[in-house]
């Protein structure tokens, strides 16, 4: 019976842990989209486009560099920093 007992309890903890990641998945998901349609509204579609190329790469090699990211949207480096530390906090602010 407690060993019955111990496994019910680690498929709750699995479940629990499992339903909290999606949870988290699911409130960062709503974040971006509210972020990237604040950005479009308010005519800063290139802020998203940074914020998504560097700060949602799917991995480190993937996430481009400030400088090949302001000769893709030809603009400055500092453009690149200033509008991805806008992008973050909003994205802080939930858009």
């Amino acid at each position: 019976a407690d060993s019955e007992l111990a496994h019910d309890r680690l498929v709750v903890q699995e479940l629990d842990a499992f339903f909290h990641r999606e949870w988290l998945r699911s409130l960062f998901g709503v974040a971006v989209d509210r972020l990237r349609v604040s950005c479009e509204s308010n005519g800063r579609a290139a802020r998203f486009r940074i914020f998504e190329r560097y700060d949602l790469a799917d991995e480190d090699a993937m996430r481009p560099t400030y400088a090949a990211l302001a000769g893709e949207l030809g603009v400055s480096i500092t453009d690149v920093t200033n509008e991805l530390a806008a992008a973050r906090r909003d994205f802080r602010r939930g858009g």
